[in-house]
């Protein structure tokens, strides 16, 4: 269903960004919408509790988030398995405690293998399972199995999950043409467009579905507050939310 003016702009101002997600799941058209209600999940890193207007809050105007609690349900009594961003997402696609994983501290970097699990149900899949067209824009945060230029995987013992920075070696080894998998289209989605980790890691390319849209290579070399790492030309991160927002918006 296509998103109208409004509801685009809402979902540009209401939580769609480069340190968040969307999980959507569009019932089939043989379906009413009373039988099965289109389902969109926005994922805020970092949001607190206060940040909103409907919760009390006076320094930002958040007049969309405002209208969507006015008309909608506002919780008082929420809890959270994590303060930060892979371990919270694994839980909430999973309804698991992430350290119930190999990851007990801290977040993946761009370049982490695959945190949940073969054969895993999710929430993707499992509304995949009762009709459900389903997908993922944003950041995954969650893992890739890259392809090695030698045809193989890395292992859990060669990944860099704890540390993404001064891994040069690691990136180089990384074949960027070949799939990628254990990402979103394994979990549960029929599509994905987003980034592997956050917007301060590599490598800093647009994923759609298994594929890097281009080559990431090193001679592009972040600035600023970014760690250095494997870039596609012309990579820039202004752009980042505004295709993520309209990715969605056509989904």
């Amino acid at each position: 269903m296509q998103p109208s003016a409004t509801r685009r702009e809402f979902m540009k101002l209401a939580g769609l960004g480069a340190l968040g997600s969307m999980f959507a799941g569009c019932g089939t058209p043989v379906q009413s919408t009373a039988q099965r209600p289109n389902i969109i999940l926005m994922m805020a890193d970092d949001m607190g509790y206060g940040d909103a207007g409907c919760y009390g809050a006076k320094k930002i105007k958040t007049p969309n988030i405002d209208l969507l609690a006015s008309v909608g349900m506002r919780f008082t009594d929420a809890h959270s398995s994590s303060a930060v961003c892979t371990p919270s997402r694994y839980s909430v696609l999973t309804g698991r405690y992430a350290w119930r994983t190999r990851l007990n501290k801290n977040v993946q970097c761009g370049h982490g293998l695959p945190l949940i699990e073969n054969e895993r149900k999710t929430v993707a899949s499992m509304l995949r399972d009762h009709g459900y067209a389903t997908g993922a824009f944003g950041k995954w945060h969650l893992g890739f199995k890259y392809t090695r230029k030698d045809g193989t995987f890395f292992t859990e013992s060669q990944s860099l999950n704890d540390s993404p920075d001064n891994a040069d070696l690691y990136y180089k080894d990384i074949d960027y043409s070949k799939p990628l998998y254990g990402g979103p289209l394994d979990n549960g989605f029929d599509e994905f467009f987003g980034i592997s980790g956050s917007l301060d890691m590599p490598p800093y390319c647009f994923i759609r579905n298994r594929h890097t849209e281009g080559i990431p290579f090193i001679e592009k070399l972040r600035i600023t507050q970014q760690r250095a790492g494997y870039a596609v030309e012309d990579w820039d991160d202004t752009e980042v939310d505004v295709r993520f927002t309209d990715e969605a918006c056509d989904f």
